[in-house]
């Protein structure tokens, strides 16, 4: 499990929202790419929500500027079904892996069901990771009828702050540094960078008219033997 490095680690995209006193975050348009292709990948892997990746964040820090230039995907057995779940073992490995790459700046999540948050387990790998502070926390989220956002935060140690809201990940990556901006996430309706909304969902979702209500014809009128209904004769 080797970190995977952009082919042009030049081009960067700062990110839109910025907390004062902390870090601007520049991430690598490559690494962005790279991410929503295999974040896709996993909504595919598997029928209905697909499944979750995670990993960690490789790049530079100086106190002023956190640039995110590679990842190193994170193994996970998934052992609760489609959630990202790391064992200690395999964190261990990962964490030392991606170390000899460069410099762990935080850590990377997908989500597969529209939840942008941090939930404990990133949380525990963050705390995991130690060093200097802050981390980066990128989560990106995509199902199949919403198209790729992303969420980025920085953790302190002691807390969590999230730089802005999400936003959809393709005007963010076409966009250059002085034109980015946070556009809204939009239902998928044709084309996107990393997904194509298939017809077949589209047709699943019209809405379809009432089937009209058919008046059922009366019941017939029972026949009897020795003055009881037919039914019951059996039993004199």
């Amino acid at each position: 499990m080797l970190a995977v490095k952009p082919a042009n680690e030049n081009e960067y995209r700062l990110w839109p929202a910025e907390v004062s006193g902390q870090p601007k975050l520049q991430v690598s348009v490559s690494v962005a790419r790279d991410l929503g292709a295999r974040v896709l990948e996993g909504v595919n892997a598997v029928p209905r929500r697909g499944l979750e990746i995670g990993g960690f964040l490789v790049g530079t820090a100086d106190g002023e500027t956190i640039l995110v230039d590679g990842i190193a995907p994170l193994h996970s057995d998934y052992p609760v079904g489609p959630v990202f779940r790391v064992t200690p073992e395999d964190f261990a490995s990962g964490a030392e892996e991606a170390g000899n790459a460069g410099q762990i700046v935080g850590v990377y999540r997908s989500r597969t069901d529209a939840v942008l948050e941090l939930d404990a387990e990133s949380q525990d790998l963050l705390a995991r990771l130690g060093g200097p502070a802050p981390l980066v926390f990128l989560v990106i989220g995509q199902t199949r009828v919403v198209r790729a956002e992303a969420r980025a935060g920085f953790w302190s140690g002691a807390g969590f702050e999230w730089l802005g809201d999400s936003f959809a990940l393709r005007p963010w990556i076409q966009s250059s540094n002085q034109t980015a901006s946070a556009e809204p996430a939009r239902p998928l309706l044709s084309e996107d960078l990393f997904a194509k909304e298939p017809l077949r969902r589209q047709r699943d979702q019209q809405t379809l008219p009432p089937i009209p209500a058919v008046p059922l014809p009366p019941p017939a009128a029972s026949r009897k033997r020795w003055g009881v209904p037919w039914e019951l004769a059996w039993l004199l």
